[in-house]
């Protein structure tokens, strides 16, 4: 059967660092700054573990994001923008980007290396928020704003032939001057047939001229909603 897969075998837009769980590191990243270390303050706008006491934060360098945005793809060419907004990727010429990861069931600081390997194990039950900031000049927010737009409703109807994919709108949030939200349905198709089911949700949203990117995924089931992520996240901006 082919429904055993990798974190990189559905598009990276389902993909989740399970990884990140052995590391024990919390923080954030910016394309400007050093990387947070464990229970530090992250100093810039993105959400990090000062502000999300119920979660772990990890840290997410310029290379993660980077490796993991370029990997994001889609067969209609017109979805690609949609694919890579979901695996860190800011369009446009953002001036500023940061990036951050929550991760719903968090390690405790503690725990033994055979936990950890545990964990690690059971870590694709977890919820993993990525989160992306990007600061921009002039009408470069509201233009990348209205690229994803326009890729979500040319992508309705999925934009990958392994996995069959639907899109369709997610709960709605409030804040900031534009707001996107949708839910991505996947199913894994393996040799024996239909397998298992995946839906992941995205969340865009506009403050001025500042644009936040939220991809929740649970990589064997449904995703938590993100929109408590989302309101600390605008909370910060002002």
């Amino acid at each position: 059967m082919r429904n055993q897969f990798s974190a990189r075998s559905l598009p990276a837009v389902v993909a989740v660092a399970s990884l990140a769980l052995l590391s024990g590191v919390t923080g954030c990243a910016s394309e400007k700054g050093a990387e947070a270390g464990a229970g530090a303050k992250t100093g810039g706008r993105v959400v990090g573990q000062q502000d999300l006491q119920g979660l772990e934060m990890h840290v997410v360098s310029d290379a993660e994001a980077t490796t993991d945005a370029a990997a994001a793809t889609a067969v209609e060419p017109a979805c690609v923008p949609l694919a890579k907004a979901q695996a860190f990727w800011l369009p446009g010429s953002p001036v500023t980007k940061e990036w951050s990861k929550a991760v719903s069931k968090p390690l405790k600081p503690e725990a033994s290396d055979e936990e950890r390997l545990e964990a690690y194990g059971k870590g694709l039950a977890d919820t993993t928020t990525r989160i992306a900031l990007g600061s921009y000049e002039g009408n470069g927010a509201k233009e990348a704003f209205a690229l994803l737009k326009t890729a979500a409703d040319a992508c309705a109807g999925g934009y990958t032939d392994d996995f069959p994919t639907t899109i369709g709108p997610g709960a709605a949030v409030t804040g900031g001057d534009e707001a996107l939200s949708y839910e991505m349905r996947f199913e894994v198709v393996g040799d024996e047939g239909p397998g298992m089911k995946i839906t992941t949700k995205l969340v865009v949203v506009r403050k001025g001229g500042t644009l936040a990117i939220f991809s929740a995924v649970n990589e064997i089931g449904v995703a938590e909603d993100p929109r408590a992520i989302v309101s600390v996240q605008l909370d910060k901006l002002g």
